[in-house]
């Protein structure tokens, strides 16, 4: 609010700079798509999942729904974890906690676990 005078100077006026969103860093994370087959075995040369759609990501890796031609096309959802060494050995401690938690109502179940092109899948 300005009292007498002809308004702000243009020293009075800040500058608002626009809103910057940092993006999720990229490097070493599991590189899906929908429509991707992944986990080639020799019962399932495509691959026995299919990715339907991303549904969350972070640091840690990416969570994506998938197709499981193994179980006649029931979908799961399949955490991808970065391909860094760090990430890869938090990876194999929350596999030990899920396999003692083994089947809770509060906890997802782990179905079982995998490695793809470096990166652990739960």
């Amino acid at each position: 609010m300005w009292f007498g005078g002809g308004g702000p100077s243009p020293d009075d006026v800040a500058v608002v700079q626009p809103l910057t969103i940092p993006q999720q860093p990229t490097e070493g994370h599991f590189n899906g798509h929908p429509g991707l087959f992944f986990e080639k075995t020799t019962r399932h040369p495509k691959g026995r999942y299919q990715i339907v759609r991303e549904l969350g990501s972070g640091v840690y890796g990416r969570v994506f729904e998938c197709t499981d031609h193994e179980q006649k096309g029931g979908n799961v959802a399949i955490k991808a974890v970065r391909a860094e060494q760090a990430y890869r050995e938090a990876a194999k401690r929350e596999i030990v906690a899920l396999q003692m938690v083994g089947v809770h109502d509060n906890v997802c179940r782990m179905l079982r676990h995998f490695d793809e092109q470096g990166h652990i899948c739960i």
